[in-house]
Parts: structure tokens; C-alpha cells; sequence
């Protein structure tokens, strides 16, 4: 937990004692005085919705999109694929979310996950995404 103190004045009065005043710049809710330091706000927790492929037998087919959106976090977010088996030319992850399944003919089946990191190193992976490229 980091904390902050700003001393904004100083004053020597002339018996000896010293008077000083502390703020937080522009976070006045959040300074303590009681305990003379700020407590920065907490980002909320890092999510990632869809978990995985919607539809009845869980795959993506060729063509096929997924828009993954994170809320939570501290922003902007980096997307990246996790591969795990048959990864070919395809899929991609866009920098916004958007899973594709390009169409590539006959590459066969994989399984990849989605990973989305924000600002502060704090990450969430998806489940399971089984993709079909034939």
C-alpha cells in the first residue's frame, strides 16, 4: 500500500514549534486526516466476458467472430491468443477484442484461449476455445 503525503506549508512560529499543513492535492474525499496519509482508490477486479464460444457445441467455425470485452482493471488493455494445439495462420485477436476464425481451408482443428492484460500487469484468460479451419 503506497502512501502519499503532500506537505503544502510550512510555518516556524517563534517559540519553537512547527505547524504544518497537509493535503492531497485534488483527492481531498480520499485523504485521512486521522491517519495523515492517502489511500489511493482500488481498481475493480479485472473481468472478461464471453468466457469462450457461445454456441451449442462450444467451437468457432471458419469465419466465425467472438467480441471478447474486459471491464474492471485499470485500461487501456492488451489482447493476446494463448495457443495450445493446431494453431495455424488463424485465428487473430484484435486489439479491441474481436476474436476471428479467418478462413483459411483445410488446416484442420485447434484450441486456443484468450488473454486480456491491463495497465497494472493484472490479467484474466478465457476458457477453452476449440476452432475448426476446415
Amino acid at each position: 500500500m503506497k502512501r502519499l503525503l503532500v506537505i503544502t506549508s510550512v510555518m516556524i512560529i517563534t517559540v519553537g514549534f512547527i505547524l504544518i499543513s497537509c493535503s492531497d492535492m485534488k483527492h481531498t474525499n480520499l485523504f485521512d486526516p486521522a491517519a495523515g496519509y492517502y489511500e489511493p482508490p482500488v481498481a475493480p477486479e479485472l473481468t472478461l466476458s464471453p468466457t469462450g464460444p457461445q454456441n451449442i457445441d462450444n467451437m468457432v467455425y471458419n469465419g466465425e467472430t467472438i467480441q471478447f470485452t474486459a471491464e474492471g482493471g485499470t485500461p487501456p488493455y492488451r489482447w493476446e491468443l494463448i495457443p495450445l494445439s493446431g494453431m495455424g495462420p488463424t485465428p487473430t485477436i484484435s486489439q479491441n477484442g474481436l476474436f476471428t476464425e479467418s478462413p483459411c481451408g483445410g488446416a484442420g482443428m485447434g484450441t486456443c484461449k484468450v488473454k486480456v492484460t491491463d495497465l497494472a500487469g493484472e490479467s484474466v484468460t478465457s476458457g477453452l476455445i476449440t476452432f475448426d479451419q476446415t
